[in-house]
């Protein structure tokens, strides 16, 4: 199977993805992160470039393939194919995250996304690869603080379906891109997941709350009652933001 590392993360110059060159401007902030509708041949150009990097991985051998030979090492060794490629901009276009969906099917077919956050400075250009699932939204919190919010969706049999959410803090300085873990009670990184057996019963959801500067999620989860019962509940928090970090949550209730 592929390894799933996306490696080091020294920063690339942008001669390592064909001499592109991004480039940002000042329009007008919004609240959102905003998803290209459609690429731009440049955009594809360097997804296209990210892909090669993926199918090489840590194999420096592949990279003396031709591309038809790497297409089918990775088709046919690694069992994965290319789902969707997609291009995320920050709310107020300082940088842009570049994202490879990659399907490997064994049993079951599940996806890995692998991401590369692209911006400016200066006169230089970054490009660092970050770790995250499919990411939905991006917040800009404070100069130079975002909060980044991915999803990803597993099917660990034939009769469960697993929907996980996870947010992480994206602090971008002069020269690096440093993802920050947002604590979840007793875990290091916080992450939310839900089994379900019919995809239609999930109600696992993870947002912010830009009015009330909090992130709130809620999700299903099955507990054990003294007698052996299994009784499932719905688990509600909220987590406040403050002096830069998100605290514990300052509230949470489960409602059977």
């Amino acid at each position: 199977m592929m390894n799933k590392r996306q490696g080091s993360p020294k920063l690339l110059r942008n001669s390592l993805l064909l001499g592109l060159v991004l480039l940002f401007n000042g329009m007008q902030m919004h609240l959102a992160a905003q998803e290209s509708p459609q690429l731009s041949h440049a955009d594809s150009l360097v997804l296209q470039a990210h892909l090669a990097q993926v199918k090489v991985g840590n194999s420096p051998e592949r990279a003396h393939l031709s591309a038809a030979a790497l297409d089918s090492v990775f088709e046919y060794e690694d069992g994965a194919s290319l789902l969707s490629m997609r291009k995320t901009l920050s709310p107020n276009k300082k940088f842009s995250i570049y994202t490879l969906e990659i399907e490997e099917c064994g049993q079951y077919c599940n996806s890995t996304w692998y991401n590369w956050i692209h911006y400016h400075i200066g006169k230089k250009d970054f490009v660092q690869p970050l770790r995250f699932n499919c990411i939905y939204q991006i917040h800009k919190l404070e100069p130079h603080r975002y909060l980044i919010l991915d999803k990803s969706f597993e099917r660990p049999s034939s009769s469960e379906f697993q929907n996980c959410y996870g947010a992480s803090m994206l602090i971008v300085n002069a020269d690096t891109a440093i993802l920050e873990q947002i604590p979840n009670i007793e875990k290091p990184h916080f992450r939310i997941c839900e089994a379900v057996t019919d995809a239609s019963e999930a109600v696992a959801s993870l947002w912010y709350d830009r009015k009330l500067r909090a992130l709130d999620y809620r999700f299903r989860a099955q507990y054990e009652e003294e007698d052996g019962t299994i009784k499932t509940r719905v688990c509600r928090g909220r987590m406040p933001y403050t002096r830069g970090h998100f605290g514990q949550p300052s509230e949470l209730y489960v409602q059977d």
